[in-house]
Protein backbone atom coordinates (compact mmCIF):
# COMPACT_ATOMS: atom_id res chain seq x y z
CA UNK A 1 0.00 0.00 0.00
CA UNK A 2 1.19 3.59 -0.11
CA UNK A 3 2.10 5.61 2.29
CA UNK A 4 0.18 8.05 3.74
CA UNK A 5 0.44 11.02 5.95
CA UNK A 6 4.11 11.64 7.76
CA UNK A 7 5.26 7.91 6.74
CA UNK A 8 5.36 9.66 3.73
CA UNK A 9 7.63 12.61 4.06
CA UNK A 10 9.74 10.43 6.33
CA UNK A 11 9.98 7.42 3.26
CA UNK A 12 10.81 10.41 0.86
CA UNK A 13 13.57 12.06 2.81
CA UNK A 14 15.37 8.94 3.53
CA UNK A 15 15.03 8.01 -0.16
CA UNK A 16 16.28 11.71 -0.77
CA UNK A 17 18.94 11.25 1.79
CA UNK A 18 20.38 7.41 1.00
CA UNK A 19 20.02 7.49 -2.50
CA UNK A 20 19.86 10.70 -3.74
CA UNK A 21 16.37 10.64 -5.51
CA UNK A 22 14.91 14.27 -5.36
CA UNK A 23 11.78 13.74 -7.77
CA UNK A 24 9.84 12.41 -4.78
CA UNK A 25 11.33 15.50 -2.70
CA UNK A 26 10.49 17.92 -5.24
CA UNK A 27 6.82 16.66 -5.62
CA UNK A 28 5.85 17.09 -2.07
CA UNK A 29 7.46 20.53 -1.72
CA UNK A 30 5.44 21.70 -4.96
CA UNK A 31 2.27 19.95 -4.06
CA UNK A 32 2.65 21.38 0.26
CA UNK A 33 3.64 24.32 0.46
CA UNK A 34 4.54 24.46 4.01
CA UNK A 35 6.90 21.88 3.95
CA UNK A 36 9.59 23.65 5.20
CA UNK A 37 12.10 21.12 6.08
CA UNK A 38 11.77 20.17 2.28
CA UNK A 39 12.42 23.27 0.97
CA UNK A 40 15.46 23.83 3.03
CA UNK A 41 16.94 20.36 2.01
CA UNK A 42 16.17 20.87 -1.93
CA UNK A 43 18.23 24.43 -0.90
CA UNK A 44 21.29 22.80 0.13
CA UNK A 45 20.99 20.29 -2.84
CA UNK A 46 20.65 22.05 -5.67
CA UNK A 47 23.18 24.88 -3.94
CA UNK A 48 25.66 22.12 -3.90
CA UNK A 49 25.88 21.00 -7.32
CA UNK A 50 25.46 24.88 -8.38
CA UNK A 51 21.84 24.17 -10.24
CA UNK A 52 21.02 27.73 -10.15
CA UNK A 53 17.57 27.61 -12.22
CA UNK A 54 16.44 24.85 -10.16
CA UNK A 55 16.77 27.35 -7.49
CA UNK A 56 14.37 30.12 -8.65
CA UNK A 57 10.70 28.42 -7.50
CA UNK A 58 12.80 28.83 -4.09
CA UNK A 59 14.20 31.82 -4.14
CA UNK A 60 12.55 32.92 -0.30
CA UNK A 61 13.92 30.02 1.45
CA UNK A 62 17.40 30.58 -0.08
CA UNK A 63 16.97 34.41 0.86
CA UNK A 64 15.99 33.07 4.48
CA UNK A 65 18.62 30.51 4.90
CA UNK A 66 21.38 32.68 3.68
CA UNK A 67 21.16 34.71 6.37
CA UNK A 68 22.33 32.37 8.45
CA UNK A 69 24.20 30.37 6.48
CA UNK A 70 26.68 32.10 4.35
CA UNK A 71 27.76 29.79 2.21
CA UNK A 72 24.66 29.93 0.49
CA UNK A 73 25.36 33.83 -0.38
CA UNK A 74 27.04 33.02 -3.62
CA UNK A 75 24.28 30.76 -5.05
CA UNK A 76 21.81 33.58 -3.76
CA UNK A 77 23.94 35.88 -5.58
CA UNK A 78 23.12 33.88 -8.78
CA UNK A 79 19.53 33.26 -8.51
CA UNK A 80 19.32 37.17 -7.92
CA UNK A 81 21.08 37.49 -11.42
CA UNK A 82 18.70 35.29 -13.01
CA UNK A 83 15.96 37.84 -11.87
CA UNK A 84 17.60 40.46 -13.00
CA UNK A 85 18.01 41.87 -9.95
CA UNK A 86 21.44 43.27 -10.11
CA UNK A 87 21.86 45.39 -7.12
CA UNK A 88 21.18 42.76 -4.76
CA UNK A 89 22.93 40.01 -7.04
CA UNK A 90 26.19 42.83 -6.27
CA UNK A 91 25.23 43.04 -2.85
CA UNK A 92 25.48 39.13 -2.18
CA UNK A 93 28.72 38.59 -4.72
CA UNK A 94 30.60 41.03 -2.63
CA UNK A 95 29.87 39.56 0.45
CA UNK A 96 30.16 35.90 -0.58
CA UNK A 97 33.56 37.04 -2.02
CA UNK A 98 34.57 38.36 1.56
CA UNK A 99 33.98 34.58 2.94
CA UNK A 100 35.76 32.93 -0.21
CA UNK A 101 39.00 35.20 -1.04
CA UNK A 102 41.30 32.34 -2.02
CA UNK A 103 38.55 30.97 -4.86
CA UNK A 104 40.24 32.40 -8.33
CA UNK A 105 37.23 31.06 -10.07
CA UNK A 106 35.10 32.57 -7.87
CA UNK A 107 36.88 35.82 -7.42
CA UNK A 108 36.41 35.98 -11.50
CA UNK A 109 33.04 35.23 -12.07
CA UNK A 110 32.10 38.20 -9.28
CA UNK A 111 34.62 40.51 -10.58
CA UNK A 112 33.22 40.00 -14.49
CA UNK A 113 29.28 40.29 -12.74
CA UNK A 114 30.64 43.81 -10.95
CA UNK A 115 32.29 44.67 -14.00
CA UNK A 116 28.93 44.28 -16.44
CA UNK A 117 26.35 46.05 -14.06
CA UNK A 118 28.35 48.60 -12.55
CA UNK A 119 28.95 47.39 -8.61
CA UNK A 120 29.70 50.11 -6.25
CA UNK A 121 32.26 47.87 -4.28
CA UNK A 122 34.01 46.80 -7.64
CA UNK A 123 37.41 49.05 -6.15
CA UNK A 124 36.67 46.36 -2.83
CA UNK A 125 36.64 43.34 -5.24
CA UNK A 126 39.62 43.97 -6.78
CA UNK A 127 41.77 45.30 -3.41
CA UNK A 128 40.71 41.32 -2.27
CA UNK A 129 42.06 40.69 -5.39
CA UNK A 130 45.02 42.05 -5.57
CA UNK A 131 45.65 40.99 -1.88
CA UNK A 132 44.63 37.39 -2.75
CA UNK A 133 46.71 36.92 -6.77
CA UNK A 134 49.45 39.42 -6.10
CA UNK A 135 51.13 37.68 -9.27
CA UNK A 136 48.24 38.91 -11.39
CA UNK A 137 49.41 41.78 -12.88
CA UNK A 138 46.26 42.88 -14.83
CA UNK A 139 44.21 42.69 -11.02
CA UNK A 140 47.00 44.74 -10.16
CA UNK A 141 46.93 47.41 -12.43
CA UNK A 142 43.34 48.08 -12.39
CA UNK A 143 43.07 48.63 -8.98
CA UNK A 144 45.79 50.73 -9.53
CA UNK A 145 43.66 52.66 -12.00
CA UNK A 146 40.37 52.69 -9.88
CA UNK A 147 42.32 54.28 -7.28
CA UNK A 148 43.03 57.17 -9.70
CA UNK A 149 46.10 59.45 -8.83
CA UNK A 150 47.03 58.52 -4.97
CA UNK A 151 49.81 57.45 -3.12
CA UNK A 152 47.51 54.22 -2.39
CA UNK A 153 48.49 53.22 -6.28
CA UNK A 154 51.51 53.85 -6.47
CA UNK A 155 51.84 51.79 -4.17
CA UNK A 156 50.10 48.90 -5.79
CA UNK A 157 52.42 49.41 -8.94
CA UNK A 158 55.19 49.31 -6.49
CA UNK A 159 53.49 45.29 -5.26
CA UNK A 160 52.77 44.88 -8.52
CA UNK A 161 56.65 45.38 -9.65
CA UNK A 162 58.04 43.28 -6.62
CA UNK A 163 56.34 39.90 -8.76
CA UNK A 164 57.40 41.31 -11.84
CA UNK A 165 59.55 43.53 -11.70
CA UNK A 166 60.86 44.07 -15.73
CA UNK A 167 57.33 44.33 -17.10
CA UNK A 168 58.06 47.65 -18.67
CA UNK A 169 54.23 48.78 -19.26
CA UNK A 170 53.93 48.82 -15.23
CA UNK A 171 56.96 51.02 -14.62
CA UNK A 172 55.78 53.51 -17.23
CA UNK A 173 52.52 53.75 -15.80
CA UNK A 174 54.65 53.93 -12.35
CA UNK A 175 56.72 56.49 -13.15
CA UNK A 176 53.81 58.72 -15.14
CA UNK A 177 51.91 58.70 -11.28
CA UNK A 178 54.98 59.12 -9.64
CA UNK A 179 55.92 61.93 -11.37
CA UNK A 180 52.47 63.43 -11.28
CA UNK A 181 52.58 63.20 -7.22
CA UNK A 182 55.92 65.13 -7.17
CA UNK A 183 58.32 61.73 -6.34
CA UNK A 184 60.66 62.86 -9.25
CA UNK A 185 63.89 60.15 -8.35
CA UNK A 186 61.26 57.41 -8.61
CA UNK A 187 59.80 58.80 -11.53
CA UNK A 188 63.43 59.00 -13.21
CA UNK A 189 64.40 55.21 -11.52
CA UNK A 190 61.06 53.37 -13.06
CA UNK A 191 62.22 55.45 -17.13
CA UNK A 192 65.41 54.43 -16.50
CA UNK A 193 65.11 50.71 -15.76
CA UNK A 194 62.21 50.90 -18.67
CA UNK A 195 65.06 52.30 -21.21
CA UNK A 196 67.31 49.37 -20.20
CA UNK A 197 64.54 46.94 -20.93
CA UNK A 198 64.57 48.30 -24.54
CA UNK A 199 68.10 48.83 -24.27
CA UNK A 200 70.39 46.30 -22.98
CA UNK A 201 73.21 48.54 -22.44
CA UNK A 202 74.75 48.88 -19.59
CA UNK A 203 73.87 52.48 -18.28
CA UNK A 204 77.23 53.31 -17.49
CA UNK A 205 77.52 53.49 -20.97
CA UNK A 206 74.58 55.23 -21.84
CA UNK A 207 74.45 57.85 -19.60
CA UNK A 208 76.66 59.27 -17.20
CA UNK A 209 75.90 60.83 -13.83
CA UNK A 210 76.58 64.34 -14.99
CA UNK A 211 73.77 63.77 -17.61
CA UNK A 212 71.75 61.86 -14.86
CA UNK A 213 71.86 65.24 -12.82
CA UNK A 214 70.77 67.62 -15.98
CA UNK A 215 68.13 64.85 -16.15
CA UNK A 216 66.89 65.25 -12.54
CA UNK A 217 67.37 68.94 -12.82
CA UNK A 218 65.11 69.31 -15.79
CA UNK A 219 61.99 68.16 -14.08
Amino acid sequence: PEPDGKHRYLLTELKFLKRGEVEGLRELVEQDKKYTRGRKMLVRFYSGRRQFSSLLPLWKTLESEARNNKTLLGSLAEVYALKNKYKKANVCFYKALKQRKDDREFFDRVLAFANDHNSPHLKSILEIGHESFPEDVEIGCWYAAVLGQTAAALRVYRNVLDEDKKNSEVLYLASGLAENLGKKDLAIEYLLITDSIYNPVPPTIRIGFSDFACLRNSW
